[in-house]
Order: structure tokens, then sequence, then C-alpha cells
């Protein structure tokens, strides 16, 4: 099982004085943010309002390796769906998110749930995990968000656990990065 960290969007204002260099200009942060993290859950009000020119530079400039997400609003499935699968700009719909099934993790810390079927890769099934929360969270609490995501979805290839709101904090996304790495040396 591999489990890949990241965050929902790259344009969070506290990253700009504390992630990003001070002369990036706006448009080369995705590719910065993508030398740090594997992955991005891009929110539907950013890509939505985004000309598929825009979208096909992000992918573009972006590593072979790395994965973008396009967020669906519920009630716009069929729009976004459309905007980015008409142009063959992705192997995936726009990830539609529901309520976690899986117990107090999902409801302590707020976890939404998408599962994919297939893969882009080639590889099963994976599972797409957006933690968010009102508080700032600690190492031993990542650790256990971590610990129980890999309980819980045992059976998918690949998690992806997407940090939202308070929780896209780069500390923290270090943080389960780290703990990530640690975890699976002792597999």
């Amino acid at each position: 099982m591999q489990i890949v960290v990241g965050a929902y969007g790259w344009q969070h204002e506290q990253w700009e004085k504390t992630f990003y260099p001070e002369d990036i200009p706006p448009d080369w942060r995705l590719n910065y943010y993508a030398n740090e993290f594997e992955a991005v859950l891009v929110p539907f009000r950013i890509w939505s309002t985004s000309d598929n020119s825009e979208l096909k530079k992000w992918m573009g400039d972006l590593p072979e390796n790395f994965q973008l997400f396009f967020e669906a609003s519920a009630g716009h499935e069929d729009q976004a769906a459309n905007k980015v699968l008409l142009d063959g700009l992705l192997l995936y719909p726009p990830v539609i998110f529901s309520p976690a099934k899986y117990n107090e993790t999902s409801v302590q810390f707020g976890m939404q749930e998408a599962l994919l079927e297939g893969s882009r890769f080639g590889q099963s099934d994976a599972v797409l995990l957006r933690i968010f929360a009102a508080d700032v969270i600690n190492p031993e609490q990542i650790r256990q968000i971590i610990e129980r995501v890999q309980e819980g979805y045992s059976k998918y290839e690949t998690i992806y656990l997407f940090f939202d709101q308070t929780l896209a904090d780069m500390s923290i996304l270090s943080t389960a990065s780290i703990i990530v790495d640690l975890l699976n040396t002792h597999d």
C-alpha cells in the first residue's frame, strides 16, 4: 500500500510567506509545489473558472508522475466532467467526495472520500481522502490519522491524503509525509 500526501489546492495565502520563495511568480507555484509533493486536489472553484488552455499548461509543466485530481462540486458533476473530458485532458472524471465511511477518525477530524475504479497507471483501485479540521493538529494526531487510514482502507493499493483548511499548513503536510515515510520503512 502506498500513501501519498498532498494538499487541497496550492494557492494558500499562508504559504506565500512560509513555503514559496518571495520572488516566485504565482503561475509557477503549482510547479514549485510539485517538487515537494506527488499530488494535489484542485478545488472546483479554481479549475472550473480556468480555461482549458490553462489546464493544459498546468499539466504540461508538471513532472510526469505528479497526480492532479479535480474536485467536482455537487450539482455540477456533468458540467465539470464535460469541460475536462471533452478535450481529453483527464483519464478520470472530476472526483465527487462523500462522507468517509471509516468511523471515529472521519468524525474526529472531518474526512471525505472518493473512490477511484482502476488507476492512471494500471494499478489497483485507489481512494482519495480529504481531511479537514477547524484546529491545527499535532504529530501524534497525524500519526493516528495515517494509521487508522491504513487499517480502514487496506484493500486499496494507493491512498491519497489531501489536507484542507487549517490542515493545509505546510508543517502539517511535511510532518504527514515524514510519518508516512517512517511507517513505510517499518512494514
